[in-house]
């Protein structure tokens, strides 16, 4: 029999070095022989396979030993370096709301180089670099905030995605999502601002961008009226059983099936 010719490399890579991102697997290769023996084996998916598996949380030398025919052995080694652990993370302060709606965001990543936030609204991303080139350094407290919009007549979700890498530009991913109602604008026009006792008012709704099914008018002098019609009008009489001029400061609430005002 020909004598053993043993090598072990990281497979696909023909070598017997290699860095990768902490937690990801990498699958070994040894040949020359007919049995296989790995050790450490504690991070290997079979530590008896020719290409087994190996999941490394700190910088890892693994041995193989290949024994063939009559009995001969030998030995070779693979260095995994493995690179320092990363999390990918942030909070909000509200998750769902009515436009324009502010949301706060505070950062909560470990071990992170590069940060990019999108927005999922079409917006230029939010990117910071520890280095502060060619991005800004990250601010202290790592907090910020973004206006999202929504001039549809439905609910829109958007999925804010942080992409985070550290210095071996391994990366990690997060994800939240954030729900915002239409935006809602209450307006109207009276045909007179001022007048004789008894004074009749005609309002006209002139709401906008408006996704309302209540409006609540509220005349200022103890009277209230709802209506439903985005583009009606509503007439009201003032009265004054005062020596003096009065005036009354109304005030129109526009709801929508949503609850935003």
């Amino acid at each position: 029999y020909n004598e053993l010719n043993i090598q072990a490399v990281v497979a696909g890579t023909s070598s017997d070095v290699l860095k990768t991102c902490y937690g990801n697997p990498v699958q070994l290769y040894a040949y020359g022989g007919t049995n296989y023996i790995w050790t450490p084996d504690s991070t290997l998916s079979d530590p008896t396979s020719q290409l087994p598996m190996a999941t490394p949380h700190v910088n890892t030398k693994y041995k193989v030993i290949v024994s063939g025919a009559c009995n001969m052995t030998d030995s070779a080694f693979i260095n995994v370096l493995v690179s320092t652990p990363l999390s990918a993370s942030f909070t909000t302060d509200k998750i769902e709301g009515c436009a324009p709606f502010t949301v706060n965001f505070e950062d909560k990543s470990t071990g992170i180089k590069y940060w990019r936030y999108d927005f999922g609204d079409g917006s230029a991303y939010l990117k910071y670099n520890t280095d502060g080139t060619p991005d800004p350094a990250p601010p202290s407290p790592f907090v910020f905030s973004h206006t999202f919009q929504n001039n549809s007549d439905t609910a829109v979700t958007y999925k804010v995605t942080l992409l985070a890498k550290n210095a071996d530009y391994c990366s990690a991913v997060y994800e939240k999502y954030i729900t915002v109602y239409p935006s809602i604008n209450a307006t109207f026009t009276p045909n007179t601002a001022q007048g004789c006792n008894p004074q009749t008012v005609t309002f006209t709704n002139s709401s906008s961008n408006n996704t309302a099914d209540s409006y609540l008018w509220e005349f200022g002098d103890g009277f209230n009226d709802v209506t439903s019609d985005p583009a009606g009008t509503i007439t009201h009489t003032f009265n004054n059983s005062i020596a003096k001029d009065s005036t009354y400061q109304m005030r129109m609430i526009a709801t929508s099936p949503f609850g935003c005002k």
